[in-house]
């Protein structure tokens, strides 16, 4: 389930994801993508990256200072988490994930910031077009724990005094890098 979206998909999908306080980066290529991920960390000053297997597979090598995923340690003091969204859902600007375990999880969901990297043709209309996917992921045998996430814009909760906080329950700022052209 790849292909072009469309700019009616794109638009859609940008649109609704930017009302759920997610930042939308549109770039043509993945060389861009690592461009951007590389000038955002510098302009950042963000030292401490953590990067999913899918985002470092999907980017390609990489100049940033990465911290071993392996060593727990690093997950608690990362300050921005790269990963690569499996699907978008354009009616509700809302990322998918498929995870394997959860410390592919961690990655996006513990630092303050994530950089969600997604391909323009993984965009579908809606999360009906996905069941057959899901139900797939899910079903995976052979893991340590298949998961799916969806995410729509930076964590936010209001069972805190019935006030709204952002990113408690994960990163406070989410950044939606969507590459429109295909892979290299």
């Amino acid at each position: 389930m790849s292909g072009n979206p469309g700019p009616e998909l794109l638009e859609q999908f940008s649109s609704r994801a930017a009302a759920m306080g997610a930042e939308l980066v549109v770039v043509p290529r993945l060389a861009e993508a690592s461009a951007f991920i590389e000038s955002f960390c510098t302009k950042q000053s963000l030292k401490k990256v953590l990067i999913s297997p899918q985002a470092r597979k999907l980017l390609g090598g990489s100049k940033l200072p990465l911290l071993d995923t392996e060593n727990l340690k690093n997950l608690d003091e990362a300050e921005l988490g790269i990963v690569a969204a499996d699907y978008g859902i354009a009616e509700t600007g809302t990322l998918v994930h498929f995870h394997e375990h959860d410390l592919e999880k961690l990655v996006g969901v513990l630092p303050l910031t994530c950089i969600s990297v997604l391909e323009a043709g993984k965009i579908v209309r809606s999360l009906e077009e996905l069941v057959p996917e899901i139900n797939e992921q899910l079903g995976r045998t052979g893991l340590p724990g298949p998961q799916v996430s969806l995410v729509s814009g930076p964590s936010r909760t209001a069972d805190i005094e019935c006030r709204l906080c952002i990113g408690v329950h994960g990163p406070a700022r989410l950044v939606i890098l969507v590459v429109e052209g295909a892979r290299e």
